[in-house]
């Protein structure tokens, strides 16, 4: 008897050291009548049996392994105010800052909350045009110039802005000269506003500019001074529109972690500590029902889509953002959930986050159930390396040999690739700078704080992210380099004609299989001659 409690203790002590991530501290579990924990630094952290969830149910949503990136790779689950699990594949983590894109919205909408509160702007119902010109505003009429803020935040403003899947059709990187919020006001209103919901994003973006010159600060400088400062969110970015303006809907850069102090903040209807952030009326309406036109079986509130999370009889409030990045908030579980990479949202909340919850109080201890899930954050965090392959004999010969490419539309002029023992160099040449990229050939990605510099052809802004690479021999070298902020995963395929000649295809993809298997969009296919 003495061993085996002698074993469970040494259990116990172990699961305690090794489920204290990056952005937790540890800390004792919650007692019956404590008062509100807010975490203005790490999140405290307990098992999830402690907070009455299931280990063995939670390990289920885990990613099979680190090869399968961008289907899940970073999770945060928050019960009771506690961090029960924090699991991110390697190179990911989930505190570190990561691309949100749609998910952004909310974070927008709750700025323009904040902006009522405060007095700069008078109620949600106030004409857009108290703010914006209307010079050079194509295309006005009735329809238009009745548009308001609560329009915006309801999708409802009628206009006919079209755009397909590429973001570069609703985002004119092309013509920089051209003002964005001006672009997408200039479509035709074809619709009375209010009667007809249709998602845009660029209603985040003329509700930023609304919010800029309200304040005289953009969102971001607004946001870091009423929302994240309050809140110790400080390693945070948000792009910006070639006039200076936040995107809005896009393009915001904070971690996992921090998004979920987001959903805790409305999880206490607006207060942080001794302050209210955003009033408790904000949250209230923003959460609920304002528009009639449902999207499956969910209603639009401020930015936030809000219903039953059926099967369940639960209900709550989510964003989504391209590329997998989630927000839950379940109230009435105490209850918040952060993903990143997570393809969507029913296999996620119907096959382990919402089984996972058994009791409002603590389930009684599984040191085993924890174990496990331990040992599985643990391993995606940590993934084993394996023996690297014999560099075939052209790719020897071509070892070194700088290719200059054909004219392509990512504008990359040049390549070149060094082989290591376990570690190959990756030389690009594009916009007129160099990278050079360390890639991982023992299964290990290899982290670079250089990144892709802006290019016309594809969405990107201002923010440069940190990659992350790794080889392997399929038809010639293929390397999968992962931005870090989420942005995207390249498949960079070098094949090795002959020592003075390459043929490169490069993808962007949005899942990345261990097999070799890839799927996304082609960008180029082209050749490469030796200098």
């Amino acid at each position: 008897m003495r061993t085996f409690r002698l074993k469970l203790f040494l259990i116990l002590l172990m699961v305690i050291v090794l489920v204290s991530p990056t952005c937790t501290t540890p800390t004792l579990v919650r007692a019956e009548g404590d008062t509100p924990y807010w975490p203005e630094k790490e999140w405290r952290t307990s098992t999830p049996e402690e907070q009455g969830m299931d280990s063995d149910i939670l390990l289920k949503g885990l990613p099979s392994s680190s090869d399968l990136l961008l289907d899940g790779h970073s999770i945060v689950v928050i019960r009771h105010g506690y961090m029960v699990l924090e699991a991110s594949a390697y190179p990911f983590s989930a505190s570190k800052p990561q691309g949100f894109r749609d998910a952004a919205e909310p974070v927008m909408a709750t700025l323009i909350g904040i902006a009522i509160d405060k007095g700069y702007i008078k109620s949600v119902d106030q004409s857009i045009w108290d703010f914006l010109p209307k010079e050079n505003i194509a295309l006005m009429n009735d329809n238009k110039a009745a548009l308001t803020i609560k329009h915006l935040l309801n999708g409802q403003t009628g206009l006919a802005y079209s755009w397909g899947d590429d973001a570069e059709k609703y985002y004119p990187l092309t013509e920089k000269d051209q003002d964005w919020v001006q672009v997408f006001l200039s479509a035709p209103a074809s619709d009375k506003p209010g009667t007809r919901t249709k998602w845009l994003y660029g209603d985040a973006l003329v509700l930023s500019a609304i919010l800029q010159k309200a304040t005289g600060r953009t969102a971001l400088e607004f946001a870091k001074q009423y929302l994240f400062g309050p809140l110790g969110i400080t390693d945070v970015a948000w792009s910006t529109t070639p006039q200076g303006v936040t995107i809005g809907a896009d393009e915001l850069y904070l971690s996992p972690c921090d998004m979920a102090k987001f959903g805790y903040l409305y999880l206490h209807n607006g207060q942080w500590v001794d302050q209210q952030i955003v009033s408790a009326d904000w949250v209230k309406t923003a959460t609920s029902q304002q528009v009639t036109q449902p999207y499956d079986d969910w209603r639009w509130g401020y930015s936030w889509w809000t219903g039953q999370f059926k099967p369940t009889s639960y209900t709550g409030y989510w964003q989504a953002g391209a590329g997998g990045q989630y927000i839950w908030v379940i109230p009435e579980l105490d209850l918040i959930a952060v993903t990143a990479g997570y393809g969507t949202t029913q296999p996620v909340l119907n096959d382990f986050l919402l089984p996972a919850v058994k009791s409002s109080t603590a389930l009684p201890a599984n040191a085993e159930a924890t174990a496990r899930l331990t040992a599985k954050v643990q391993a995606l965090a940590n993934p084993a390396s394996s023996a690297v392959e014999p560099i075939p004999a052209e790719a020897k010969a071509a070892a070194g040999r700088i290719y200059t490419l054909e004219d392509n539309a990512l504008g990359w002029k040049s390549i070149s690739v060094d082989f290591g023992t376990e570690e190959a160099t990756l030389t690009l040449n594009v916009a007129d700078r160099t990278l050079k990229l360390p890639v991982g050939m023992d299964n290990i990605y290899r982290i670079s704080a250089d990144g892709l510099p802006a290019t016309p052809s594809l969405f990107r802004l201002s923010e440069i992210a940190p990659l992350a690479l790794k080889g392997r021999w399929t038809k010639g070298f293929t390397v999968i380099m992962v931005e870090l902020r989420g942005r995207d995963t390249w498949i960079i395929n070098l094949a090795f004609q002959t020592s003075n000649e390459i043929k490169l295809e490069v993808r962007l993809s949005g899942i990345a299989l261990s097999s070799g298997h890839v799927v996304g969009k082609e960008l180029v296919k082209i050749k490469g001659v030796a200098q």
